[in-house]
């Protein structure tokens, strides 16, 4: 929720930069398809696999959006937005919970994989794969 603020702020900024407020036309068209994306959002996933898709598409337009307001900026010339936009973008695309894991590497947390024996913590995927390669060799 914090990061989701920090983009709205962002955003705001660039509007205000350029003396300018959101059109209410466009906000009310936005509102609407809101209302379309809100009542999808209510109806629960009946599946996990649902409930991924879900997921996915919400995050995909976002990252839409940044991604089109990059190029408008662009092509506008205005270098502050584009910056804006790519940072907002950058975040985006960063996998949910690694910035608690980068703050951890910095404050000195130890990497589980160093100083493990072989096959130590791996996942059953891995393990499984690991198995298929010598499978396939022998």
């Amino acid at each position: 929720m914090e990061e989701t603020h920090e983009h709205e702020e962002l955003v705001n900024e660039r509007i205000q930069a350029h003396d300018e407020q959101p059109s209410a036309i466009k906000d009310l068209t936005m509102r609407s398809g809101a209302v379309g994306l809100r009542q999808l959002a209510d109806v629960p996933p009946d599946t996990p696999v649902k409930l991924a898709m879900h997921f996915y598409a919400f995050e995909h337009l976002e990252i839409a959006t940044y991604e089109f307001l990059i190029r408008i900026a662009e092509e506008a010339g205005d270098k502050d937005t584009v910056e804006a936009a790519k940072k907002i973008l950058e975040q985006e695309l960063k996998p949910e919970g690694e910035d608690d894991k980068e703050g951890e590497e910095e404050e000195g947390g130890e990497d589980d994989s160093e100083g493990k024996a072989e096959g130590e913590g791996d996942s059953k995927d891995e393990k499984e794969g690991e198995e298929e390669k010598q499978a396939s060799s022998a």
